[in-house]
């Protein structure tokens, strides 16, 4: 079974991803761990993506989608996956469509307030050691402000490029 999980960033696509993968014994393709595998691996796209992540930009169309072809071609996923953190433009969408003429796949919109979302994301840590996020921050931790978060969440959940109007019938 091919998934994907569309939502604002925060929304839990990350936690209901990795749940779906182990119960269906998929992997879980996040994009968010392809890029911060690529960032440690490629010191000029890192330092372009890296640029553009904490800008709270998204990273263009055309660098996402073969990213995750790639991934999605991969040996494990022949027999299905989730998807999580693509499409998020309705440019993307159309890609990822394009990919999977031949299979079918199972999209799934992840709703929370916009207050929830705000918390969550606040909360969230990065363990540069790992590359890996955490919703749980530690007590000593400290955060340095809304503002890209707020960036985020305007882009594209907001408005027509939502990848999800292209899957609502």
């Amino acid at each position: 079974m091919n998934i994907v999980l569309l939502g604002a960033p925060g929304a839990g696509k990350g936690t209901q991803a990795a749940r779906l993968a182990a119960y269906l014994r998929v992997p879980h393709i996040s994009t968010g761990d392809i890029l911060r595998r690529k960032i440690s691996a490629t010191a000029t796209f890192g330092a372009t993506v890296e640029s553009a992540i904490s800008r709270g930009a998204l990273i263009p169309d055309n660098t996402m989608t073969m990213l995750v072809r790639t991934r999605l071609a991969e040996s494990d996923a022949a027999d299905g996956f989730v998807l999580d953190g693509y499409p998020r433009t309705l440019e993307q969408a159309q890609r990822l469509d394009e990919m999977f003429t031949d299979r079918p796949l199972a999209v799934v919109e992840i709703r929370a307030s916009e207050a929830e979302i705000l918390y969550r994301l606040s909360q969230r840590r990065v363990c540069n050691d790992v590359s890996a996020t955490s919703g749980r921050a530690r007590s000593n931790s400290t955060f340095r402000g809304l503002h890209p978060i707020h960036r985020r969440l305007r882009n594209p959940w907001r408005n027509r490029d939502d990848p999800s109007w292209r899957y609502r019938h």
